[in-house]
This record gives C-alpha cells, sequence and structure tokens, in this order.
C-alpha cells in the first residue's frame, strides 16, 4: 500500500495550526486517501511516500530543535507554508514533487532553489462553519484579539476608555493561548463593562463564531483570515507574515501598528466596511485548483478508509503544553552542556587547580565523596537526608542557630505549598473539607454597617439587565466611596480569595449550582451575608409556562428542559441566600411568601444615560410632520404584551394619517396581520445597546409600555420603559401593572391604560393635544430626574445596604454598639515591648465586646496564621481576638490600626476597608536609621492615617514639635500604665547590695549596647565585687566582654523579671527616644534607674529625681551607678520617687479605656459627618 502521512504543527496546540490540520484533513478524506496523522520528530520518513507537510510558519533557520523536524528531504509537497527570516538551507525541496508557500513574500525567501514556487492562499480557508455551534454573538458585535504586551500602559488606559464607549458588545476570543491571552483578557474584561470574555474554544468553534461577527481585531493571522473568508471587515497588526497576507489582496491599508492607527482605521471600516466577496472568490478558485493538482500527485487507496478518527483521538494532545516546554528544555540544556564544555576545558588548562587535585586532602576528600555515592547513591531518600544534614551543619557553623531554624522554617514552607496541587482551586484541595476550613478561617468577618464592601455575581455575562441591577448598582455606591467589583458566576471557584474579602455578596440571576452552593455554605460560616437580587419572576415554577411566559414558545426544544432547570436552581439560589433585593413591591411579596426578608431597589438611570439623553433632546430635529407612537422591545418575550395595546393602536392608525408606529428592537409583526394595511405608515429600527437607545426613542412622540395586566410574570416587571423615555420629555401610557403604578400618576406624570378602549382615548387625547405631550413629558421628566437617577436610588441603596448588616449583625448577637477593628502588626518576636502592648489592647478591647482582628504582615518565619497565634500564646498573652497572617485578607472594619511606620502605608492602601483609619505611635521611628530611604518613609509615615495616638506625652509633643500633623489630622495621647498588680515590692526577695542590672539589647542600636559595655568595664574595674547581669537578648557574645558578667537572656514570664527587679541595686537602661516600659517596671518594683539626660527625657520620668539622669558619656554613667551603689540614702530615695511617680500611672484597663474612648468618639463624629 502507498502510504501517506500528513505532517504539522500538533504539538503546540496553536489555534492556525490545528485549524490547517483540519484543512488538510478535509481535502485528503475528499479525495478518498488513506493517510496517518504524523508526530514531529516521531515517525520514519521512510515509511512514507508521500508526506504533505504544512501549512503553517514551519520553515525556521537551523538549528532549531522543534522546527527542524518539519524539514524532511524526499519527494514530498510542501503544503502553503509560511518562511521565518532568511533560512539559506532550504535546497532539499528541489527534490519535492510540489511547493507551494502561502504568500508572494514567501516565495521570493526561496527564490535561490531551482524549482518552481506556487503561491496558495492557507487551506484553513477551506473549513466550514459548524451547523449546531450555539454561540451567537449580541448584535451589533466585534470581536478583539490582542497580544499582551501589544499596547504600553498609557495606550491600554486610552483603549479601555475607547472600548468603553462603543456601541457594540465586544467579545474577547482567546486565540493565541500560548502567549496567555485568556488571562490578558481577563483583565481587559473586569475593566469594559460592555465586553463579553469567551470561553477557551475549539478552532472550529473560533472559526464559526468569527463569522458570525459584524467586525473583528486581530493580532492574529489566523484570526484574520476567519474573519476574512466569512466578508467579515477587519483590522491586523502589521507584521512580517500579516504584511504578506494583506499585500497579496491589496487590502495592507488595514494594517495598524499601535492604538492610534486602531482607533483611526475602526472609524474608517465602521463607516465604510470593505467588500472581500471577489477576493475570496479568487482565493477559493485558487485553492479548488491546487486540490486538483494534489489529486493527480497524490497516491491513492481504492479501499480507502479513514483513519483520522483513530489517530485524532491518539493526537489530540492534552499534554501540548508539556511537549513545548520539554523543546524548550532541550534548547536550555544544550546550551548548558556547551557552558560546560567550556567550563571543563578552563579547568583542565589551570595549573592551580591541578596542583589541588594532586593534593592528599583533595585525594581523601574524593574517598569520601566515593564511599558516599556507594552507600547512599544519589536520588535515594537517604542520600537526601544525608545531603539536608550537611547543609544543616554548615548553615549552623557558618551563620548560627538562629538562621539554621529560619531557613529550616522557610523550606517547611516551600515543601508544603509544593506538595498542595498545582492549578487547583479552592474547591478542589485533596482533603476538601479540612483543607478548606484552613484556609478560610483568616477570612471571617465582623460586619460593620459603617463600612463594607460589596461583590455582584452575576449570571448570563451578557444579560442587559446587568447594566441596572450591578453596574448602575457600582456608580451609585462609588458616590459614596463604597467599594464594589463584580464577577461572573463561572469566575467562583478562581477568585474564591478575592470574594472572600468582601462584606456583603449579591448574587444577580444566579442559579444554583455545586460551586454556588459551597460559597454560600462559606459565607455563612464566615459572617458574609448574602443576597439573591432579580428583576423578573423567574423563582417559580408554577407560573414557567407558555400561558404566563410567552417567550417561552420561542426556545427551541433542546433549551427548554434547559430553561425549566434553570427556574428551579433560581428558587434554590433564593431560598439559601439570607435576603432578597427586587425591582417591585409585587416580587418582593413573592419572595416573603417564602419565608425572606425581601427589599426593593428600584431600576434606575446611571449618569452616562442621563448625560447621553440630555445633548440627544438639545439636537434633535423632527424631519417630518407625522406624530409617532414608539414602542422598545428588548427581548422576544413580549408578543402577548404588545397585543394588549394592538387594538387601540389599529383604531389610532385608521383614523389618523398623521400617524405612525415606530418598532424598536424585537417584535415579530407576522403575528398581528391587523396591522398589515397600515405597514407604510410602521417604521422598525434594529435593537441598539443602551447607549444608543436616545437615538431611537427620541423619534416617539408618545411612548407605549403595554403589559399583560393579571399575568404575575407581567406584573412584575419594572418601569423602566417609564423613566427613559421621561429622559427625552416623552410622555408614556402603560398598563397599570404594579410598577407603572408606583411610577405613574394617571393623567400628571403619564397615564395608565387597562383595555383597548382606555389604550384609545389616552392615545388619542395624546396625539391631538401637542400641549398635552409636552406638560406630561416634562413632569414625567422631572419625576424621573427626582425619583430615578442616581442622588436618589444611591442613597436608597445605601440604606437598604445599612439594613441588612445591621439586622444580620443582630442575628449573629452582635452588639450594635461593637466596634469592628484591625490592628496591623509587624511579625511577632520574643521579648518585644511594643507587640506586648499591642496584643493587650487587643485583648482588652475583645473583653469589652469589640470584635478584633490582628493582621501580621507576611513572614518566613511563620507558615499560617495558627503558628503566629501560638507564638503569641508561649511568648506574651493568650489571645481572645483572631490572629490573621497576611494583609491580602483584610476585611472591612470600623477601625484599622497600624502601629509601625512600615504598617501606616499599608493601613492606607487600605483605607477604603476602614470607616477611619489610626496610627498608634509607640515611638519616633525615623530615629531607628541613619538618614535613608526607611528614615523619611518613617518620618512620611505619621500623615497617612486620619488619627494619630501616642503612647506617652514625648511622642506627642515631638510630633506637635515636628509639625508632623497636617491640619486634617487628629492627634490624642493616652498614658503609660505598668500593670501595678505584677510589678511590685516582693518582701521575701532579698534586694542584693551590689547587683546591676543591664537591659541589653544589642540588635536595637537605639539602647545603646556598645556605650553599656564601657559603662560596665569602668564600673567594673572601680568596683570588682560588683554582680553584673545582662538580660534582655540572647544574641551576646559573652567571650567578648571585657568583664566579669551572668547573661540570662530573654525572660520569658513576668515573673522571673519582677523577682530579677526586687533583687537589683541599679537598674541600667538607655532611652534615646520613647522609653521602654522596662524602666518603669523597674522603678515600680523600687529598684532605681539610671538613665541619661538625652532628647528630652526628662518627660518620660516626671522629674530628674524620679530617676538617676546623667550626661551620655561613659564615664558620666559609670559615676551614677557607683554613686547609687555607694550612697544609700540617694538610691533609697531616687528608689522610692521612682516607686511613687510610676504608683500614679493609670493601670492598664484605665489607660486603655482612654484608647478605646477615642477610636469610639472619632468613629461617632464620622457618624455624624455622614
Amino acid at each position: 500500500m502507498k502510504k501517506v502521512g500528513i505532517l504539522y504543527d500538533n504539538i503546540s496546540g496553536n489555534t492556525g495550526d490545528v485549524a490547517i490540520g483540519l484543512s488538510v484533513k478535509k481535502i485528503l478524506r475528499g479525495m478518498e486517501v488513506d493517510f496517518d496523522e504524523l508526530i514531529p520528530g516521531n515517525f520514519n520518513p521512510n515509511d512514507y511516500e508521500t508526506i504533505i507537510i504544512g501549512g503553517g510558519h514551519l520553515l525556521r533557520p537551523s538549528p532549531d530543535l522543534f522546527y527542524d523536524k518539519f524539514k524532511i528531504p524526499g519527494n514530498h509537497i510542501l503544503n502553503a507554508v509560511g518562511i521565518v527570516d532568511f533560512p539559506k538551507d532550504l535546497h532539499y525541496l528541489e527534490d519535492y514533487r510540489y511547493i507551494t508557500v502561502r504568500s508572494s513574500g514567501d516565495r521570493e525567501k526561496l527564490s535561490y532553489i531551482k524549482k518552481d514556487v506556487k503561491v496558495i492562499p492557507c487551506t484553513s480557508m477551506l473549513l466550514e462553519d459548524l451547523k449546531d455551534f450555539p454561540l451567537k454573538p449580541k448584535k451589533p458585535s466585534i470581536g478583539i484579539h490582542l497580544l499582551p504586551n501589544f499596547f504600553n500602559e498609557d495606550d491600554e488606559k486610552r483603549f479601555i476608555e475607547w472600548a468603553s464607549t462603543l456601541p457594540f458588545t465586544i467579545y474577547f476570543i482567546p486565540i493565541t493561548l500560548y502567549i496567555h491571552d485568556f488571562t490578558y483578557f481577563r483583565k481587559l474584561n473586569s475593566k469594559i463593562k460592555n465586553s463579553i470574555l469567551l470561553p477557551i474554544l475549539k478552532p472550529l468553534e473560533i472559526f464559526t463564531f468569527i463569522g458570525r461577527l459584524d467586525y473583528f481585531i486581530s493580532c492574529s493571522l489566523h484570526g484574520a483570515i476567519f474573519s476574512y473568508v466569512h466578508n467579515v471587515p477587519f483590522l491586523l497588526v502589521n507584521g512580517e507574515k500579516m504584511r504578506y497576507f494583506m499585500e497579496d489582496r491589496g487590502i495592507q491599508q488595514y494594517l495598524f501598528t499601535n492604538f492610534h492607527e486602531l482607533k483611526c482605521l475602526f472609524e474608517h471600516i465602521s463607516r465604510d466596511p470593505p467588500d472581500y466577496s471577489k477576493k475570496i472568490s479568487k482565493d477559493k478558485k485558487i485553492l479548488h485548483e491546487y486540490i486538483e493538482n494534489l489529486e493527480d500527485i497524490v497516491p491513492k487507496n481504492k479501499s480507502f478508509v479513514s483513519m483520522s478518527n483513530k489517530k485524532d483521538n491518539q493526537t489530540n494532545f492534552q499534554i501540548h503544553y508539556l511537549q513545548l516546554q520539554v523543546i524548550n528544555l532541550e534548547k536550555s540544556l544544550q546550551e548548558c552542556e556547551d557552558a560546560i564544555h567550556e567550563k571543563n576545558v578552563q579547568i583542565a588548562n589551570n595549573p592551580e587547580l591541578n596542583s589541588i587535585k594532586s593534593s592528599v586532602t583533595w585525594r581523601t576528600v574524593m574517598k569520601w565523596h566515593s564511599f558516599v555515592e556507594k552507600l547512599m547513591p544519589p536520588m535515594t531518600r537517604r542520600r537526601g537526608w544525608y545531603d539536608l544534614g550537611i547543609i544543616g551543619l554548615r548553615t549552623i557553623a557558618n551563620e548560627g542557630w538562629r538562621s539554621f531554624w529560619r531557613k529550616y522554617r522557610q523550606r517547611r514552607r516551600k515543601v508544603k505549598q509544593e506538595s498542595t496541587h498545582h492549578g487547583e482551586n479552592f474547591f478542589q484541595k485533596k482533603d476538601k473539607d479540612s483543607d478548606l476550613e484552613k484556609i478560610i478561617e483568616d477570612y471571617v468577618h465582623y460586619t460593620s454597617p459603617r463600612k463594607f464592601r460589596v461583590l455582584y455575581i452575576t449570571g448570563a455575562p451578557d444579560l442587559p439587565s446587568n447594566r441596572y441591577r450591578v453596574y448602575n448598582f457600582e456608580e451609585y455606591l462609588s458616590d459614596f466611596e463604597i467599594e464594589t467589583n463584580h464577577i461572573n458566576q463561572f469566575e467562583i471557584s478562581d477568585k474564591l480569595d478575592e470574594i472572600l474579602t468582601f462584606d456583603l455578596i449579591v448574587m444577580f440571576r444566579v442559579a444554583m449550582d455545586e460551586n454556588l452552593t459551597r460559597l454560600i455554605d462559606i459565607c455563612r460560616k464566615l459572617n458574609i451575608p448574602t443576597i439573591f437580587d432579580v428583576d423578573d419572576y423567574v423563582f417559580e415554577p408554577k407560573i414557567a409556562t407558555v400561558e404566563y411566559i410567552d417567550g417561552i414558545r420561542f426556545l427551541p426544544k433542546e433549551e427548554l428542559s434547559l430553561y425549566f432547570e434553570g427556574v428551579k436552581r433560581y428558587r434554590k439560589t433564593l431560598l439559601s441566600c439570607d435576603y432578597f433585593t427586587t425591582t417591585t413591591e409585587y416580587l418582593a411579596e413573592r419572595s416573603k411568601e417564602l419565608g425572606k426578608k425581601a427589599f426593593v431597589l428600584r431600576n434606575g438611570l446611571n449618569k452616562e444615560i442621563v448625560e447621553i439623553s440630555k445633548r440627544v433632546k438639545e439636537s434633535y430635529k423632527k424631519e417630518d410632520n407625522f406624530i409617532k407612537i414608539g414602542y422598545f422591545s428588548g427581548t422576544k418575550t413580549h408578543q402577548k404584551d404588545f397585543a394588549v395595546v394592538v387594538g387601540g393602536i389599529r383604531r389610532i392608525l385608521s383614523e389618523y394619517n398623521n400617524v405612525k408606529l415606530l418598532i424598536g428592537g424585537y417584535l415579530d409583526l407576522k403575528e398581528f396581520p391587523e396591522l398589515d394595511k397600515f405597514k407604510d405608515r410602521i417604521e422598525t429600527l434594529p435593537w441598539v445597546p443602551w447607549q444608543k437607545l436616545p437615538f431611537n426613542i427620541i423619534k416617539a412622540d408618545i411612548n407605549i409600555a403595554p403589559l399583560e395586566v393579571g399575568n404575575p410574570f407581567s406584573e412584575a416587571k419594572s418601569e423602566l420603559k417609564y423613566f427613559e423615555a421621561a429622559l427625552l420629555k416623552i410622555p408614556t401610557i402603560a398598563s397599570p401593572t404594579d410598577a407603572f403604578k408606583y411610577a405613574i400618576k394617571d393623567g400628571v406624570n403619564g397615564f395608565l391604560a387597562k383595555d383597548e378602549n382606555e389604550w384609545y382615548t389616552k392615545l388619542k387625547n395624546l396625539i391631538e393635544n401637542e400641549e398635552l405631550r409636552r406638560k406630561i413629558g416634562e413632569r414625567a421628566y422631572e419625576h424621573s430626574l427626582g425619583e430615578y437617577s442616581a442622588p436618589s436610588l444611591s442613597k436608597v441603596l445605601l440604606d437598604t445596604y445599612k439594613k441588612i448588616l445591621v439586622d444580620y449583625k443582630r442575628s449573629k448577637g452582635i452588639s450594635a454598639d461593637s466596634l469592628s477593628i484591625g490592628i496591623i502588626l509587624p511579625p511577632p518576636f520574643s521579648g518585644s515591648g511594643g507587640h506586648m502592648r499591642v496584643f493587650e489592647i487587643g485583648k482588652i478591647l475583645s473583653d469589652m465586646g469589640h470584635k478584633v482582628k490582628v493582621y501580621i504582615t507576611d513572614s518566613q518565619d511563620f507558615m499560617n496564621s495558627r503558628e503566629i497565634e501560638k507564638f503569641i500564646r508561649r511568648n506574651f498573652i493568650d489571645p481572645n481576638f483572631k490572629v490573621v497572617l497576611g494583609v491580602d485578607k483584610i476585611t472591612s472594619c470600623d477601625v484599622l490600626i497600624a502601629t509601625h511606620w512600615s504598617t501606616a502605608y499599608i493601613v492606607h492602601r487600605y483605607r477604603g476597608r476602614a470607616a477611619k483609619t489610626f496610627h498608634f505611635v509607640q515611638d519616633y521611628e525615623p530615629y531607628f536609621y541613619s538618614m535613608s530611604e526607611d528614615y523619611i518613609n518613617a518620618d512620611l509615615s505619621y500623615g497617612l492615617a486620619d488619627v494619630i495616638i501616642t503612647y506617652g506625652k514625648w511622642c506627642y509633643e515631638l510630633l506637635k514639635r515636628k509639625n508632623k500633623i497636617s491640619s486634617k489630622q487628629k492627634i490624642y495621647r493616652i498614658p503609660f500604665y505598668v500593670n501595678k498588680t505584677i510589678f511590685q515590692p516582693i518582701d521575701n526577695v532579698e534586694r542584693k547590695r551590689n547587683r546591676v542590672l543591664f537591659f541589653a539589647r544589642p540588635d536595637m542600636p537605639r539602647r545603646l549596647y556598645g556605650l553599656g559595655i564601657k559603662v560596665l568595664k569602668i564600673v567594673a574595674s572601680k568596683k570588682p565585687d560588683v554582680e553584673i547581669i545582662f538580660y534582655g537578648s540572647k544574641n551576646i557574645n559573652s567571650s567578648k566582654i571585657p568583664f566579669k558578667h551572668k547573661n540570662l537572656g530573654y525572660l520569658r514570664t513576668q515573673h522571673n523579671l519582677v523577682k530579677l527587679y526586687n533583687s537589683a541595686t541599679v537598674g541600667l537602661i538607655f532611652t534615646t527616644t520613647n522609653p521602654s516600659m522596662t524602666s518603669f517596671e523597674m522603678m515600680a518594683c523600687k529598684c532605681p534607674v539610671v538613665d541619661i539626660k538625652y532628647n528630652n527625657n526628662e518627660l518620660n520620668y516626671g522629674d530628674v529625681n524620679n530617676a538617676m539622669l546623667v550626661e551620655p558619656t561613659p564615664e558620666c554613667v559609670a559615676e551614677g551607678i557607683i554613686k547609687l551603689l555607694e550612697d544609700d540614702e540617694l538610691r533609697n530615695r531616687i528608689a522610692e520617687n521612682g516607686y511613687k511617680y510610676v504608683a500614679s500611672f493609670p493601670d492598664m484597663e484605665d489607660s486603655l479605656s482612654k484608647f478605646i474612648h477615642i477610636l469610639k468618639k472619632e468613629i461617632d463624629d464620622e457618624n455624624e459627618v455622614a
């Protein structure tokens, strides 16, 4: 049997290459030729008499590990191939039976070979549309395919602004998956509200869908080819292969290189769409001639049996991305091998290395290495443990134990992350329930109506009512600085971590599915209220019949079951959510019958439609003397509704020759034969996007909104047809349904008509009375702006969501007076007094009934929130507040508090999630650094929060003196406190006569560790019997200290500190900025303190007689210590004064109650302003 093979790029999965493969198979099947589909590099060319190679961009300069596999010598056929650059090794093609390339430019590149080269169009032009492909674009439509790096940042912003104003539904079509265009389109789709992101489609599905568009903009050659062959006007990015394609057809003027050209060219083709029909006919004629030539030269098999299905299944290549990675790795491996070879040559010629290799030490090491290789071969578990042990020993020897433990934790964290399933979403974890619990526990919410964020989840992404129920609502809430976002239902699993940071989740027309069920369950656990919102009566199976919902009869049979199932799933969503919001009282009552708390949020206007309508009204000039009755339908579901008014309209058209009927959108007039004789006075306008709707409505003199009264589906409809016409001062006659009775006061701002006679009478009145039309239109205009515009509806929307949050908070047993408080901290470390104070604040706030979450900025020392919580419990206090690792999980709160200059920037970044932001200042942190970027950032951080609260008077005075507080900020201070029930004199502890304590912190420059060593060296030399005790840090190298001492390190318990302070004669501590509480804790235990007189330090100690304050020199400090050791009276007096001074401090509860009072005062003031 004569064997035929086809060889093309069936590895990468590129849309164009797959389409080429499909077209070649189609050609050969039509010729009844049996063939094998070959895998590049995985076949024997000698097994095939004829191999058809291409098309695609296959011929490239060598060496190329992948594309060299398409350079097959022999008596074969080259099929419409493109050529990259100018490869000079293609002489083997001279032996080919037939050579074709896809452009004249490619033929030029083969001019050096001695063989006739034909130019034929890409064979993918022969593909045919899928007959039953259900995806159809909403007209008018434009498809867009862009490369992720095509725009610079500014052009991308301009593109988004431009695209958002286009009167089209924009479809982003992923074609070049290998450059992650789908991810890029997701970003664009989130910013362009009139856009839809298509899922990843198969090449034939893309081919079919592009053929249904009105326009196409492409950065893909095959996207352009698909558009061209369907005669869909398109623009194409300028590149070599694109230019060759366009020049061969004389349409190169439609190439663009940047956004400006794209925009100008699109304006041109939308005004004057090109027609490619003659060019397409020419291309297809060439292709048919090509097929005839193939039939003459390709060997046939009379017993033709297509093996394509089998081969297709074998070569579907779900792993094509992995194969591409293998190719790239092969390239990298070759580069590495070349580099290694070069290094080996250098090493071999290095005399010093050769000398080392000949040494005894080297030979010994190599013998040990050989022994290890035999005993523990590479890639075995025991070898892995051996290597880890060696790394650990080196780390301990070179960097110390602390570094070893840090790296050990980092490795554990990395291993844990790598062991999770790559690419899985939250709902796909191995142990779903337990893993999910651990993941979501950090997202628990403490609901606050003062500040919240709203997420809208939509069902169908292209639903027109998304505008009213989602996009308009987002606009309304933005006026109150309420953050919002929206996603599609199908994105839930991929975006769960983002979803769970929102405080209120609104599901608009979302039918229940597995992911939604899980999400609602998670929200319930995390205290996130959920709302089902809908604008139609779509959740009652009893009315899901043609009797009530006329549009059902237009559904294809295969979609009917889906519709009925959808109604049941909507109902499940409603019943599962906590609350229900809707457009009309009628729908709200239906929800209440199902036991749901319901609120009415009416449809309304956005600012853009108001502005468009204003311009349209001002510029419109009537072109004739006809009075036009306008009926505008957005969907095909209103045939029975229009029947309500047909009788009245028929009578009007019969009676008044100067009246026309204007139909906009969807209405099948064939169902109303009584209007046939008035065809010459019936105008129809196509459906248009909402931005263009005012241009149609303005052509009407009277707007009608008929609905089938008494039909529950119609009764549920909103009044939007009234207020959109009212914006143009056009009077409306409507059926007296629930919503229209709410909107229209009959005879004042519109008319209500319940039967044919009333429709006839009220139409007649408006036709005959121009002044009446004007007055009713004016009143409707004023009413719609007052009742349905953003200023009115935004307040209703905000108040409704606040009511829901208050009610939800009450249902959870949370006091209305409690605050939700977020505190942001750097990672804690043992012995940190600043962290202890913040944890104490968190504990007191929680004890008082407030809901506190402490967020720890990311740290390599901790793997998760539970680890940090254990660390706090072990080293500080038992936390009764929520501890969260990572600031990306910050949820909305009343109060968000920074505790360090670095966290002030985080608080500022997340200020939209707090009713008010605070900065708790425990020290003037710029002093911690030399003049540097950190110094400047710390210095500027004090201007970021709304309110500053300092700990003690020193920081308060310094910030005011340095003018760090802006006129918009407020500053408060809370007094120092000491836990005097713990830190106090103890009778049963003997106070030593010559014991000096030194608060030694070499890791904190402001604690002047070096000065302390100099001071104590003098003291030790003058008083040899002194006992010097270091404490506060483990990081002290005692071998380098030139005097006898004892280091206690970090003392974990306050009990041990109290015993130490009560045993000491003198305490040495250096305060260069705001003091450590250590000095006051010593004083509370009647241990006299020696400190330096520096930087207004007397403010901290209240009086110079409360501590021994001396000049900051080694000699002066040493003299102060010796005085206290030798002078009992002086020592006792200072100890007593210090004790009394600290006794005047408030206790912790009193001091922190002032802190809480400041928080509540500022929040209450904020509410009054709001």
